[in-house]
């Protein structure tokens, strides 16, 4: 542990606490053990801080015939297997199971919230205590044995407000930052929404005249592959889209028999295609759905290799550099620029361009535009999976301006995504920070930087009588009292825990006493005047009884019998 402020004291977690309590499971065999009110605390309740239920309830007989506790509101609850670093503060009795354990603090020497930030911050040193080969966890002893930093209890109730303030704040700033992603996907898509309406471009088209395309005045090409069809009809969803009257509609199978497209296909199919023991190290990258990211860029280098034989073998899927590559099974829509020849999956497509009529980064923008994806979408309600086959591919309908408006159009968008590209690395950057800030801000709380100024401006309450020393000494003096009296004159009484003795209930040491011979828990709950119909106040009160009287002495627990209940006797 670093070095601590003048005033303050490293104490352990043991010597902070009156107790650390377990719990258990009830047996899942015994039918009715979960179908009861109780709540029932796992690792699974403890996704935040401040649970507000959980998800299994037990009953009143399956709480007494294990080893779970009920433990009060308000106390911290930890995980020591499973989700090490993680704790819990409900604002219910709970009962817990084996994997947790209730940490009782001595409230004169240690606040409760300061505690709970302290052991956030050492979450991953918790982690790295835990042992076992497929669950890691750790033992009581070592929960005990972890050091703290203990100032003064005033300067921990200002530590603790403090620290709620900043990383209030810092959780603030998180949100509003996390939406900016979603508002840059919102722009990059209105871009493409203006790019291919014209909107983009529509005062260039004042000064810059062209003329549109006149496809039927071209030439068809002689040989196309097979399956592209001679016509194609216009589809109704594009209807009542307006266009500038310079640009045309075409589907691709037009665009290919006039030569506008070059070529389109996808992957190997059926026997061609690569096994999964052909792939290498080295060799042609084989590009599939996951190699082609969101943003438009292809990943050459974990991409699958193919080479030797198995790529001797394939016939067909072979892209050019400039090619624009479409994914189209799986997940479906994602586009980018060939810069490496490389071989396709079926799961993409590439698209070749005759430059000189269709720029092929105009058609990366068009791929991508809503007056693409409605057709896409259109098709992919049609089927029972993500899929647009390239029969399908070979009708869909593209808009295409005149090739000097494509360049200018294919340029602003350049332009603009530069803009919102340097952004978004900025936001990433920015989230990296802030999510370093709160494990930053707590370890300067517990090094004593965020009170350092607190302590000068009141000197009166970190020393003397209200020192940690001071604080810590009276607590482990009055601990000893308490432990060396059986009777317990000083203990915590049910009155101060705020669960007082109901009428007719007797104390468990003299119900047991009166028994004259061992009792089960369900047994002991009836000897000592408890109803069998008891809340969880009532039964809050049993257990708190049985935990004092089982610390001072009073009483002892017995091995557990065949049907793994508990059994309590009188201390000889």
């Amino acid at each position: 542990m670093s070095e601590l402020p003048g005033g303050w004291i490293t104490a352990t977690l043991g010597d902070v606490a009156e107790s650390i309590l377990g719990g258990g499971t009830p047996s899942k065999n015994v039918a009715g053990n979960f179908s009861g009110d109780i709540p029932f605390m796992t690792v699974k309740d403890m996704k935040t801080s401040r649970p507000s239920d959980t998800q299994d309830k037990i009953t009143n007989e399956a709480l007494l015939s294990s080893s779970s506790n009920l433990i009060p509101a308000g106390t911290p609850i930890v995980c020591t297997r499973m989700g090490l670093g993680k704790i819990v503060v409900a604002d219910f009795h709970t009962a817990i199971n084996q994997d947790l354990k209730a940490i009782f603090l001595n409230q004169d020497v240690i606040h409760r919230d300061y505690f709970e930030y302290w052991y956030r911050s050492i979450a991953k040193e918790l982690v790295a205590m835990g042992t076992g080969t497929t669950v890691k966890g750790i033992t009581l002893k070592q929960l005990k044995s972890i050091e703290l930093p203990v100032p003064a209890l005033n300067e921990q109730i200002y530590i603790a407000s403090k620290l709620e303030d900043l990383l209030a704040q810092i959780g603030s700033i998180k949100s509003r930052i996390d939406e900016l992603p979603s508002l840059i996907k919102r722009f990059r898509q209105s871009v493409f929404a203006a790019a291919v309406s014209g909107r983009l471009t529509a005062e260039w088209r004042l000064s810059n005249l062209e003329q549109a395309i006149e496809l039927d005045e071209l030439c068809d090409v002689p040989k196309t592959r097979r399956g592209v069809p001679d016509t194609v009809k216009f589809p109704e969803i594009l209807d009542e889209l307006e266009i500038p009257n310079t640009w045309v509609w075409a589907p691709a199978a037009k665009l290919l028999k006039k030569g506008i497209l070059l070529d389109l296909k996808d992957g190997n199919h059926g026997a061609n295609h690569p096994k999964t023991s052909e792939f290498s190290a080295e060799g042609l990258p084989f590009i599939t759905a996951a190699n082609v990211s969101r943003l438009g860029s292809i990943d050459y280098l974990n991409a699958p290799k193919i080479s030797g034989d198995a790529l001797a073998r394939l016939r067909v899927g072979f892209s050019e550099p400039g090619d624009v590559i479409f994914t189209h099974k799986g997940t479906v829509g994602r586009v980018a620029i060939n810069t490496k020849e490389c071989v396709l999956t079926p799961q993409t497509t590439y698209y070749r361009t005759n430059k000189k009529i269709l720029s092929n980064e105009y058609l990366w923008i068009f791929l991508q535009s809503d007056r693409f994806q409605i057709q896409t979408n259109e098709i992919k309600s049609q089927t029972t999976r993500d899929f647009i086959p390239i029969t399908a591919q070979y009708e869909l309908f593209h808009l295409i301006p005149p090739i000097q408006e494509q360049l200018e159009i294919a340029k602003r968008v350049e332009f603009l995504f530069t803009i919102s590209n340097e952004l978004e690395i900025r936001i990433d950057n920015a989230l990296k920070l802030l999510n370093k800030l709160p494990h930053s801000t707590l370890s300067k709380a517990f090094q004593g930087h965020l009170s350092a100024d607190w302590r000068t401006a009141n000197p009166s309450l970190v020393s003397g009588d209200n020192s940690a020393s001071s604080l810590l000494s009276k607590s482990k003096g009055q601990t000893l009292t308490r432990a060396q009296s059986i009777n317990g004159t000083e203990k915590i009484s049910k009155q101060a825990k705020g669960l007082p003795m109901a009428k007719g209930i007797i104390k468990i040491s003299a119900a047991l006493e009166a028994a004259g011979k061992p009792l089960s828990g369900q047994e002991l709950l009836e000897a000592a005047g408890y109803p069998s119909d008891s809340g969880i106040d009532s039964l809050e009160s049993f257990f708190l009884d049985i935990r004092e009287s089982l610390e001072e002495g009073a009483i002892i627990k017995l091995p557990r019998d065949e049907d793994s209940q508990d059994w309590f006797a009188i201390s000889k």
